[in-house]
C-alpha cells in the first residue's frame, strides 16, 4: 500500500470518527450490527430457496428472517441503552 493511500484512509477514518457520533449512538451502532448480521443474506439465497421449494416458502423465509433480525436488534438496542 502506498503511503498516500494510507494517509487518505487515515484522513477518511478521522473524518468519520468526528461525523458518526452525531448520527449514531453506541446503542444504535450495536443494534445496526446485530440486524446486519441476521437479516436475509443475499438474493441468490432467496432465489435458491425459491428454486428448491416454491414462492410461499421463499416469502416465509424472508419475512421470518427479517422479523427475527429486527426483534433481536430491538432487544440489543434496549439492552445496550440500559447497560451502557
Amino acid at each position: 500500500m502506498a503511503f498516500e493511500d494510507y494517509l487518505e484512509t487515515i484522513y477518511l477514518l478521522e473524518g468519520l470518527k468526528m461525523i458518526l457520533p452525531h448520527y449514531f449512538s453506541i446503542a444504535s451502532g450495536i443494534s445496526f450490527s446485530v440486524y446486519s448480521l441476521l437479516y436475509v443474506p443475499c438474493v441468490a439465497t432467496v432465489f435458491a430457496i425459491y428454486k428448491e421449494t416454491n414462492y410461499k416458502w421463499m416469502i416465509l423465509s424472508v419475512v421470518y428472517g427479517m422479523s427475527v433480525a429486527y426483534i433481536l436488534a430491538l432487544i440489543a438496542f434496549y439492552l445496550s441503552k440500559i447497560l451502557i
